[in-house]
């Protein structure tokens, strides 16, 4: 089992590894609901890679493919799904959708948090 969170703020990345894929924020979003999309195609993802002195995060690219999942999140009707990737199944679960503050930068940035676990 995995916690999860992808923030929308100018502090941290809105792309998280998760075993064989990545979730990223892949559209609409509120405080009720969240698209997400799930790359099983990662190429070259350093999590944490920041360097001292360096103000600049690494660049990161998605494009989609066949492969790519686009799930809607809820929690009405939408909670959770189960999806395959690779021949293995996750069941990825909303779990909250936050705003939080950050220092410098102001007040109203969202946040998604996820509990994804391997079945």
């Amino acid at each position: 089992m995995k916690k999860v969170k992808l923030a929308l703020n100018p502090s941290a990345p809105n792309i998280e590894a998760v075993e064989n894929f990545v979730m990223t924020v892949g559209g609409e979003y509120s405080s009720e609901s969240v698209i997400i999309q799930l790359f099983p195609n990662i190429q070259d993802y350093k999590a944490k890679d920041d360097q001292p002195g360096i103000e600049v995060r690494q660049v990161m690219v998605t494009t989609s493919t066949a492969d790519t999942q686009t799930l809607e999140f809820n929690f009405t009707d939408k909670n959770q799904h189960i999806v395959a990737v690779d021949g293995e199944n996750y069941t990825i679960k909303l779990d909250k959708i936050g705003e939080e503050s950050i220092p410098g930068f102001g007040d109203g940035f969202k946040y998604f948090e996820f509990t994804v676990s391997q079945n």
